[in-house]
């Protein structure tokens, strides 16, 4: 990012590490914020689904509890919240647009990059609870490989593509991995619940 603002804006060292502050800002608040958000909304689903389990008349199991619904609804929003100053980013910069905008834009992306973290470090770890800090562990791996192998070719293609069309690029790429959190959705519930029915026949088999 600091070598297109010195290409484009010609700006210096110093300059150049300000417009940081605005990515690291938005972080901030992507931290203090989406926690609150995440609660208030997986308190709401827990209310409704207390609600309908009471008036069914029956108690369920955990297994049961819809973990998904509490937890990965709001990544289409954060997702598509994310997208949209990807592209900002890119077309602002290549067509030297104040630079105000495009600095605007790396503080959405990082509220909306912080809390995409945050909904699924949070899902991680409810369902496997029992093994929280390997999960913490897998998504801050797996981070890190992708931000290593994005890094190797976003500027390759800057200057092959230009800024908006990459960044255009990137932000399909993450619009498409929503696939992703979509499969989980679908079909999580089924597979929690037929690995809980396995272990209860192993442990009678013991």
């Amino acid at each position: 990012m600091s070598s297109l603002f010195t290409d484009k804006y010609g700006l210096s060292e110093i300059q150049n590490g300000l417009t940081f502050i605005a990515n690291g800002v938005g972080s901030i608040v992507g931290t203090l914020i989406t926690g609150k958000i995440l609660d208030a909304d997986y308190r709401k689903v827990k209310a409704e689904y207390d609600s309908l389990s009471n008036a069914e008349g029956g108690a369920q199991g955990e297994a049961d509890f819809p973990i998904e619904k509490a937890r990965l609804r709001l990544v289409p929003i954060f997702a598509g919240a994310q997208c949209l100053p990807l592209i900002l980013f890119g077309w602002t910069i290549q067509y030297q647009v104040h630079i105000a905008v495009p600095i605007i834009s790396t503080f959405i992306t990082g509220w909306t990059v912080v809390s995409m973290q945050s909904i699924i470090m949070t899902y991680l770890v409810d369902i496997f609870h029992e093994r929280s800090a390997a999960a913490s562990a897998s998504i801050n791996l797996a981070r890190c490989l992708f931000a290593a192998g994005g890094t190797s070719f976003v500027m390759p293609m800057i200057n092959g593509v230009g800024a908006g069309v990459t960044f255009t690029i990137c932000a399909a790429v993450q619009f498409v991995s929503l696939v992703g959190p979509f499969i989980q959705w679908r079909f999580a519930a089924g597979w929690r619940q037929a690995t809980e029915a396995k272990k209860r026949i192993a442990g009678v088999s013991e």
